[in-house]
């Protein structure tokens, strides 16, 4: 699935946020690997308990992130279960 990205100059420095449903063993897993592609991309579990993540990045990346969730769908099972455009969600991880 590939999302449709609007014109990233107007956004949040063209950043896009993807949620995700992951099995929640493999949370550790997801958020390792990731985090990897140094300054890249930023996990963190939205849902305790449940395997739901949110991962933001850079629309410049929606290559990488797809390669990259294509790979683990080869290991479990992953949902896609919403993308925005800006960092919506990152003020409720980082709270002023």
């Amino acid at each position: 699935m590939t999302a449709k990205i609007p014109d990233i100059a107007t956004t949040d420095a063209g950043w896009c946020s993807r949620r995700v449903s992951v099995p929640v063993p493999e949370i550790s897993y997801v958020a390792c690997i990731f985090e990897a592609y140094d300054n890249e991309f930023l996990v963190r579990t939205e849902t305790q308990g449940l395997g739901v993540l949110r991962i933001w990045y850079p629309a410049s990346s929606q290559a990488n992130l797809e390669n990259v969730l294509r790979e683990m769908r080869t290991e479990f099972p992953i949902t896609i279960l919403s993308e925005e455009v800006g960092m919506a969600g990152l003020d409720e991880v980082y709270p002023e």
